[in-house]
Formats: C-alpha cells, sequence, structure tokens
C-alpha cells in the first residue's frame, strides 16, 4: 500500500518507492479495480489519464502491485493441445503398423512350424 493523493493526471505518492523511472506500473484502488500507471521517479508521481476513477482508500491509499509485465510467456493451449492430437494421431499410426508386422510374424512363425513338423513326420522311421 502506498499513500497518495490526487493531482491532475497524477498521484502524488507521499512514500519513496524505488522503481524504475518510466517503469509501468499496476495498481489497485479501493474498489479492487486495476488500473496502469507510468511512474515518475524524480518527482514520485504515477501519471495516468484515469485519476478521477481511482478510489482512495480512507487513509488515501493505494495498492501498488508492481511493473507491469509486457513480455509474459505465455502457454498457448490451443497450439499445445494442437500437436498434442498430431502426435497421437503419429502413435495411432505406429501402433496400428506394428500390429500388423507382428501379425504377419506370427502367421511366417506359424507356418514355418508346421513345414518343420511336417518334414520331421516325413523323416522319422516307421
Amino acid at each position: 500500500m502506498v499513500t497518495v493523493g490526487k493531482g491532475q493526471n497524477v498521484l502524488q505518492l507521499h512514500d519513496t518507492l524505488s522503481i524504475a523511472d518510466g517503469a509501468k506500473v499496476q495498481l489497485y484502488d479501493a474498489a479492487n479495480k486495476d488500473y496502469t500507471a507510468i511512474f515518475h521517479a524524480s518527482s514520485q508521481q504515477l501519471e495516468t489519464d484515469e485519476v478521477e476513477k481511482i478510489i482512495l482508500s480512507e487513509h488515501g491509499e493505494v495498492f501498488l502491485y508492481g511493473t507491469y509485465e509486457t513480455n509474459r510467456r505465455i502457454l498457448e493451449k490451443d497450439a499445445i493441445f494442437t500437436m498434442g492430437i498430431g502426435a497421437i494421431k503419429e502413435l495411432n499410426e505406429k501402433q496400428k503398423q506394428l500390429e500388423s508386422t507382428v501379425q504377419t510374424q506370427q502367421d511366417q512363425l506359424t507356418s514355418v512350424l508346421a513345414r518343420l513338423a511336417a518334414l520331421e513326420a516325413a523323416t522319422r522311421p516307421a
């Protein structure tokens, strides 16, 4: 919480902050509404066009959340979902190929064993 006074397009800070000059900051008013402002270190002011909308607490305070991040890394759920579905389809195709290969090899083994049994039966002395 920082104590402020309202001016024209600025919130004058009564507390000293060590935030970079020109940093974009997020703040919440007493009604819990989100605002962005530009911090001016030399004058300890928050500049915003929405000063008249900001509702101060009974002690003249706003909650200063911190600097506004513009390059957040965001998960793109649609892209992840699409890649996941593609991977599942590819795995399904490989599974079908492997099942086909196994079935072919089982058929060949059955045929070879049958031929071997026939040969062994033919070469046994009576």
